[in-house]
């Protein structure tokens, strides 16, 4: 693979931070590995170090140099089989802390070019922010301000600044920016003069939160691009409670219309075969019911169609296909025929009458439920 990587005297002081960033971040992992293998071989000489308040590290009496000849000497020279299988085990520490300082090394010389091209520059401005709530923005990491408690004072290297000026990095900084550091910061508070700097995890959870606060606004603004009320502006009420979004009107809407299709569908098939009208609603019932599914359907429509801007009738005609078409899912199909002929069967008197019929006549009952559906007006 080539590497399309730009040489170090063609990057802008950002692209050189970033990626010394990223290497001293490797860096210190690299390293912080190194010192474990080395303390396990201090380990396996016998040499269990010591805690020392203020070290980092555990503080071993043997010197790194005698103790890797101590650790080689029992890796090679085992006389019992308890010390064949402690010399593997030393072994493979040896192996492993020799990977951990190939690749240190790597990255050692892999930052180096960046290093260098930044001495060659005479250095530019950097920010690194500490990381407390009160911590200040500095050129370094190592200003007299700073390391001043028990632990050293830990920062963020804010790398987008890299290379800015001072005016720029202090206007950014606000009461953040350290006068030592940046002489020509003015000195003021988080009122007088507000700051622009914070540490990543601030920025990340300012983010979060911004993300958080869009994804509401998007779900209020869904839900009222969503929502519905009456033509006046009250709830929209339906047949079973408040209605309170457009798809709901419309399903409703379209259940009520399609009232009228199914009341259709009974008239053909009594016209077709009027035995089976006993085991259908008396037609002036079903009509009643027609009727009142549509009066029922008009305010949601009227909603539906303040809602879009548009007319009744508009909306009623997007509608009565779509209730046409539920009104045949709802009569349709081998599903239904069956369960119309069980019902049928409960009706015994009439379903003894109306078989016999059919059976005088030569024809199977209920032989109209195949009919195809008309194009009901």
């Amino acid at each position: 693979m080539t590497d399309t990587k730009k040489p170090p005297a063609e990057m802008t002081p950002v692209e050189i931070d970033t990626e010394l960033s990223r290497l001293w971040n490797e860096k210190d992992q690299a390293e912080a590995r190194h010192l474990d293998l080395q303390a396990a071989l201090h380990h396996h000489v016998g040499d269990k170090g010591r805690r020392v308040r203020g070290a980092r590290h555990r503080v071993f009496d043997l010197s790194w140099e005698r103790a890797l000849e101590l650790a080689i000497i029992k890796a090679r020279a085992p006389y019992t089989e308890y010390e064949s299988v402690v010399a593997r085990e030393v072994e493979r520490t040896l192996t492993n802390w020799a990977m951990a300082r190939r690749k240190l090394d790597d990255i050692v010389a892999e930052i180096k070019p960046y290093t260098d091209e930044y001495t060659r520059r005479g250095g530019w401005n950097r920010v690194y922010l500490a990381n407390s709530y009160d911590g200040h923005a500095h050129n370094g990491t190592e200003c007299s301000t700073c390391h001043h408690g028990e632990e050293r004072t830990q920062f963020a290297w804010l790398v987008r600044y890299s290379g800015l000026t001072e005016a720029e990095i202090v206007a950014d900084a606000g009461w953040r920016a350290c006068t030592t550091c940046y002489p020509s910061a003015p000195v003021g508070d988080r009122e007088s003069l507000p700051s622009k700097m914070f540490t990543p995890d601030k920025e990340e959870a300012a983010q979060a939160r911004a993300e958080r606060d869009q994804a509401r606004a998007q779900r209020a603004a869904d839900k009222s691009a969503k929502g519905i009320t009456a033509p006046g502006g009250g709830p929209l009420q339906g047949r079973h409670g408040t209605l309170e979004t457009e798809r709901a009107a419309v399903l409703e809407a379209t259940q009520e219309l399609s009232e009228r299709y199914t009341n259709r569908r009974v008239d053909q098939l009594v016209e077709a075969d009027p035995g089976m009208a006993p085991f259908f609603y008396p037609k002036d019932k079903r009509d009643r019911w027609e009727a009142e599914a549509r009066g029922r359907a008009l305010p949601l429509i009227e909603a539906v169609a303040h809602k879009r801007g548009t007319t009744v009738e508009a909306v009623t005609a997007e509608l009565e296909p779509k209730a046409y078409a539920k009104a045949k899912r709802d009569m349709g199909g081998k599903d239904w025929a069956q369960r119309f002929r069980q019902t049928a069967t409960l009706q015994r008197e009439e379903y003894d009458a109306y078989t016999a019929a059919c059976k005088a006549e030569g024809r199977k009952p209920f032989e109209a439920l195949a009919l195809r559906w008309y194009k009901f007006q």
